[in-house]
């Protein structure tokens, strides 16, 4: 089973272990109170060590959010896994990677 932690502190999480298809969800349910505060907000993966085409899903969707709320969203330190998926889909740009 897939297994992800989620901190947040202030205007940033940061996401540790697998973010895949099981666990997209519960990262989206516990970041969805990163973004009732402020207009920019950070999202680490640095510690993201297995992501599938979710995780890129997911990351979309934190766009969307944030543009909702006029704000910006930076993603800090994303693994080869994403940046790799992110290149072959051709959104790398889109997601500020």
């Amino acid at each position: 089973m897939a297994r992800l932690r989620v901190d947040i502190k202030a205007k940033r999480a940061t996401l540790k272990g697998e973010l895949v298809f099981d666990t997209v969800m519960q990262a989206e349910q516990q970041t969805r109170r990163l973004f009732n505060s402020g207009k920019a907000w950070r999202i680490n993966l640095a510690g993201v060590r297995r992501a599938d085409s979710a995780a890129l899903a997911l990351m979309l969707e934190w766009l969307a959010r944030a543009r909702q709320r006029n704000g910006r969203l930076r993603f800090e330190q994303p693994p080869t896994a994403i940046l790799d998926l992110a290149r072959v889909t051709n959104i790398r740009e889109l997601l500020g990677l």
